[in-house]
C-alpha cells in the first residue's frame, strides 16, 4: 500500500518575490556596449654581462689579449727579419764553399737549421688559483597597464 500526502498548494506570497519600488527602463534606440581592452606596455632592458679575466691571466703568466697581440706582432717581425738574414748568409756560404769545391755545405746548412728550429719549449700549466670575475645583471621588465573605463548606455551624441 502506498502512502500519499495531499496538501494544499502554498500561497503565492510565500514563493514569489516582488520588488515594489523597482521598475525596468529600456532606452529607445540602440545601446552601445562595445569593449575596449586595456593598454599594456612592456619595456625590457637587455641583460648585461661582463667578465674580468685579469687574475686568471696573471696566475697562468699570460698577457692581456691586446698586449699579447702586440708582443706576437713584434716577434713575427723579428723572426721574419732573422729568416731573411739567415737565407742571405746561407746563400753566401753555399757560394763560397762551392767555389772551393766543398759540396757538403748543403748537409751542414740543413743540420744547423734542424738544430736551430727543432728545439721546442713545452710548458705545462695547471689550473689557475683564481677564477674569472663574471658579473651578470638581469633587469626585470617594466609593465604598465592602463585600464579603459567602460560605459554602457546610449551611443555618443544622443
Amino acid at each position: 500500500m502506498g502512502l500519499s500526502i495531499n496538501s494544499p498548494p502554498l500561497p503565492s506570497s510565500l514563493w514569489s518575490r516582488s520588488t515594489p519600488n523597482m521598475s525596468q527602463v529600456s532606452p529607445s534606440g540602440s545601446v552601445d556596449a562595445s569593449y575596449k581592452p586595456a593598454d599594456l606596455q612592456v619595456k625590457l632592458k637587455a641583460p648585461e654581462i661582463s667578465g674580468d679575466w685579469t687574475q686568471v691571466w696573471k696566475d697562468l703568466g699570460l698577457l692581456k689579449p691586446i698586449s699579447l697581440a702586440e708582443n706576437q706582432a713584434g716577434k713575427a717581425e723579428a723572426e721574419g727579419l732573422q729568416d731573411i738574414s739567415t737565407t742571405v748568409n746561407n746563400g753566401d756560404r753555399i757560394r763560397d764553399n762551392l767555389a772551393k769545391g766543398n759540396i757538403g755545405v748543403y748537409g751542414q746548412i740543413n743540420f744547423q737549421t734542424y738544430m736551430r728550429e727543432g728545439a721546442t719549449d713545452v710548458t705545462v700549466k695547471a689550473l689557475p688559483r683564481h677564477t674569472a670575475n663574471i658579473d651578470i645583471r638581469v633587469y626585470p621588465p617594466e609593465i604598465h597597464i592602463k585600464a579603459n573605463t567602460q560605459s554602457v548606455g546610449l551611443p555618443e551624441g544622443k
